[in-house]
């Protein structure tokens, strides 16, 4: 007699598995970060959300870690484009840029809408 919750495992299983966008695979992977001008160094991960999306874990406003999500459009094989939709990052701080993928590099050029300010960041990134 099979048990219920061997049921639910096997079927959380068969539902868990996801291809994988092959596009977007060589974005994923650790990096080494730094926002221009305002933080030191730090390891920036990227990990493979759906589809074509990514998710960014950083120091985006270089004090604060935020994960953010992006979509990735390929304009040729090695050079993609990210864009960074309007979304929170924390209290009353949204963030939204775009940025592109080269050569195992990342820049993103962000803004980020705090209370009444704008403020404008540039990061750069390479992957391990």
């Amino acid at each position: 007699m099979i048990k219920w919750y061997s049921i639910l495992l096997l079927t959380l299983f068969m539902y868990s598995c996801q291809d994988y966008d092959q596009n977007v695979v060589p974005l994923v992977g650790t990096y080494e970060a730094q926002v221009i001008s305002v933080s030191a160094p730090f390891t920036m991960a990227v990990s493979y959300d759906s589809n074509d999306d990514i998710s960014m874990d950083a120091l985006f406003d270089g004090f604060d870690w935020a994960v953010v999500s992006a979509d990735i459009d390929d304009q040729e094989e090695n050079f993609k484009i990210i864009k960074i939709r309007e979304q929170p990052i924390g209290n009353n701080a949204f963030i939204e840029g775009e940025g592109f993928f080269l050569d195992n590099s990342i820049q993103l050029d962000y803004t980020i809408y705090f209370s009444n300010q704008e403020l404008e960041y540039t990061l750069v990134a390479s992957k391990f």
